[in-house]
Order: structure tokens, then sequence, then C-alpha cells
């Protein structure tokens, strides 16, 4: 199975638990989001199996980000 993925900066539920509640309600409304998953630069990886809802998801992560997604 081939999957796609979106890297993002995601808020520590610990310390800033309202950011990580709201940031999770927002990758709710992803189309093709079938998982999530740790990445070793501190990251999380964003798991689409479709590359169209990827690149989806990066436009809309785009809007809301001052640097570019790769």
């Amino acid at each position: 199975m081939k999957v796609w993925c979106v890297p993002v900066n995601f808020p520590n539920p610990e310390k800033e638990p309202e950011q990580a509640e709201a940031a999770t309600r927002f990758l709710r409304t992803m189309n093709g989001l079938t998982g999530v998953c740790p990445h070793e630069s501190g990251n999380v990886l964003l798991v689409f199996s479709g590359l169209e809802d990827a690149r989806q998801a990066k436009w809309k992560l785009e809007e809301f980000s001052q640097i570019p997604l790769e």
C-alpha cells in the first residue's frame, strides 16, 4: 500500500492543551486522513492513502503556516 505524508508541527498536549485540542479538531476535517505518525525530527506526519487528499491537506495547512511546505 502506498501512502503520502505531510509533515506538521503539532502542539505539545502537555504544555499547550487548548492548542492541541484545536489542532485535533482541525485534523478531523481533513478528507482521507488515515493516520498520524511521530517523526524523529519532532514533527508529526499526517498519513493519507490518496495523493489528492494529501495535496489538499498541504494546501489547507499552508494557508495557516508562515513557512512553505515541501
